[in-house]
């Protein structure tokens, strides 16, 4: 039995979300700031999508490790010894007197943040049955994915007053703030199976032979995905294609972080009504449908900039009500080793998301045509993915 003082679900809701979207937010904080880093160090925009690359593997690679740890250990320590490292790392950026010590920064943060993303999701999962976990996760991914939409507003407004140290600056107090809150208000709950050390190799094997886990991955790690090289390429494509300031679209990235907020706090309220896979067969057909007027418009030759984020926000409206189910289901896959399953579905979801940032951020000298041709394609998957296991009844 998992060893609890039966926490406030709304400490745990507000301090792990905090937790988990630090790595996120850290990464999309500073998106508008990258043509300015660009130009302040003297590197090319490869290097900058190169060093964003490098911090969505710094989030995933260490997700295997902390993952096991946690299961063995309990959550806590992996947790608050990723802060100290994020606010070391946060530190060199801040400093920083060239390219290479600020990539070095950024894996330190990356590696920190990487914690909290598996403490948040195997917590939650240890605590609470799968569909009262999906209603949770869509509370908490709030601050997981949401934060760090919003984020690129205050880093516009930052960037623009002070310039690109300051939000570094701002992601030190942030996370110094967390190491204090995470050691007196996270309970250290211990898996309920302990697995063995030697085990660990094993248990991810299982994972990646199930068919369930890797159906409800995908799920996790598409929209996920597309948010990261959204918020990557964005700027360029605002500044290049549509000639805007940092300080002007700013505001934008709300939209479709609202989009994504309201439909975790759907997610949150109809979870444990509908269960989780009508919530993701609800998602994923809302987004194959918007996707037909984003790529209407865009063929047609009037894709605004309103237009561009207006759609980009229902479409991740969507997302919103798909990330928490598959998230539940997919932690669940092997109905023990939560934290394991978390590592696993972390590293995979931001393997891919690194990937997707070193391939699209230089593809945005194209304008919008990268920006609404991932949407549709991951549209039509994700889709696509929900009715033949739905057909199939594969489980």
């Amino acid at each position: 039995m998992a060893q609890t003082n039966n926490p406030n679900p709304l400490v745990i809701v507000a301090t792990l979300g905090l937790s988990a979207g630090l790595g996120p937010a850290s990464m999309t904080l500073v998106t508008p700031s990258l043509p300015a880093i660009e130009t302040a160090l003297g590197v090319s925009s490869f290097m900058i999508a190169l060093a964003q690359s490098v911090f969505l593997f710094g989030l995933a690679v260490p997700q295997l490790v902390f993952g096991a740890f946690s299961d063995r250990f309990g959550h806590r320590p992996p947790l608050i010894v990723g802060m100290v490292l994020f606010v070391l790392g946060s530190l060199i950026c801040m400093v920083t007197p060239n390219f290479a010590w600020l990539v070095v920064g950024r894996i330190l943060q990356a590696i920190g943040a990487s914690s909290g993303m598996v403490t948040s999701r195997a917590l939650v999962r240890e605590l609470y049955p799968t569909e009262r976990a999906a209603a949770m996760l869509g509370y908490m991914t709030v601050g997981i994915m949401v934060i760090p939409m919003l984020a690129p507003v205050a880093g516009g407004y930052i960037q623009s007053s002070i310039g690109w140290r300051g939000n570094f600056a701002l992601l030190t107090a942030i996370s110094l703030l967390l190491v204090v809150t995470v050691t007196s208000m996270v309970p250290n709950v211990v898996s309920r199976r302990p697995p063995r050390p030697r085990s660990t190799v094993e248990i991810y094997g299982r994972l990646l032979q199930s068919k369930a886990f890797r159906y409800f991955t995908w799920q996790v790690i598409l929209p996920s995905f597309l948010a990261q090289t959204f918020f990557a390429s964005a700027p360029f494509v605002l500044e290049q294609h549509y000639r805007l300031s940092p300080n002007s679209y700013g505001a934008l990235f709300a939209i479709p972080a609202i989009g994504f907020m309201m439909g975790n706090l759907t997610s949150g309220r109809l979870a444990e009504r509908l269960g989780v896979n009508r919530m993701m067969g609800l998602g994923t057909a809302f987004t194959f449908i918007l996707s037909v007027p984003l790529a209407a418009i865009y063929l047609s030759g009037s894709l605004s900039v309103f237009w561009l984020f207006l759609l980009i926000g229902t479409l991740t409206f969507g997302h919103g009500l798909v990330v928490p189910s598959a998230t539940a289901s997919a932690t669940s896959a092997l109905d023990t080793s939560f934290g394991s399953a978390a590592g696993m579905l972390g590293f995979l979801q931001f393997v891919l998301s690194g990937l997707g940032v070193l391939v699209l951020v230089p593809a945005a000298s194209f304008g919008p045509a990268s920006i609404v041709g991932s949407y549709v394609l991951v549209s039509v998957a994700t889709f696509g993915m929900y009715l033949i296991r739905a057909v199939t009844r594969d489980t």
